[in-house]
């Protein structure tokens, strides 16, 4: 394991999700997932706090492969998610979106993006 791949699982160990920086939906959110999912799946990445309403998730193995799921501008107790694609797959960046969808449906989006089972 790399010294990278161990800070990454300190953080994820020592995560409490109440504390970040984020909206009480996108919290609510990333509760549930990490409840249903193992963690050691993805990545829950925090290095960009400029959002309160958003958050990544990445592939554990392959991070350009990755999620931002969103609140701005859906209906209640809805998300917006855009699924990123790695540019090395395709010649240039590709990003699919997908509007105002339940906890549920979000789910099954991410699993099959980001290949979690």
């Amino acid at each position: 394991m790399s010294v990278s791949d161990r800070q990454e699982a300190d953080m994820r160990d020592e995560m409490n999700i109440w504390n970040i920086k984020k909206a009480n939906d996108i919290k609510t959110m990333l509760i549930a997932l990490t409840s249903e999912f193992e963690s050691d799946q993805y990545i829950i990445d925090l290095s960009d706090n400029s959002d309160s309403t958003g958050v990544y998730i990445k592939n554990k193995d392959e991070p350009e492969l990755r999620a931002y799921i969103y609140t701005t501008g859906q209906s209640q107790d809805c998300f917006g998610v855009d699924l990123e694609y790695p540019i090395k797959n395709n010649p240039v960046s590709l990003v699919e979106s997908y509007e105002n969808i339940g906890y549920s449906l979000l789910k099954n989006v991410l699993c099959t993006h980001l290949n979690i089972t």
